[in-house]
């Protein structure tokens, strides 16, 4: 996956206490690194304001990125590398 890939949660994403995404809830890869996701809700999500309605993955919860969502369009920007 990319950056600029849209993406759907295949399961809830547990971010407590601020929220929990719901499994299906479509949104854009803004940041991918090895050790760091981001990917911003198309939809407002009670809770993620603080985080401009992303959920993100830190260190810890990378390995689970491939689980939590799977990917529906590469995106405009999936063939760069960054």
């Amino acid at each position: 996956m990319r950056i600029g890939n849209t993406v759907r949660l295949r399961r809830a994403v547990d971010r407590y206490p601020h929220f929990i995404a719901a499994v299906g809830l479509v949104g854009t890869i803004k940041a991918y690194h090895s050790y760091y996701m981001v990917v911003t809700l198309d939809a407002p999500l009670v809770g993620a304001e603080e985080w401009d309605n992303a959920i993100v993955w830190n260190e810890e919860e990378a390995p689970e990125f491939g689980d939590d969502v799977e990917r529906l369009s590469t995106g405009r920007f999936a063939n760069l590398d960054f």
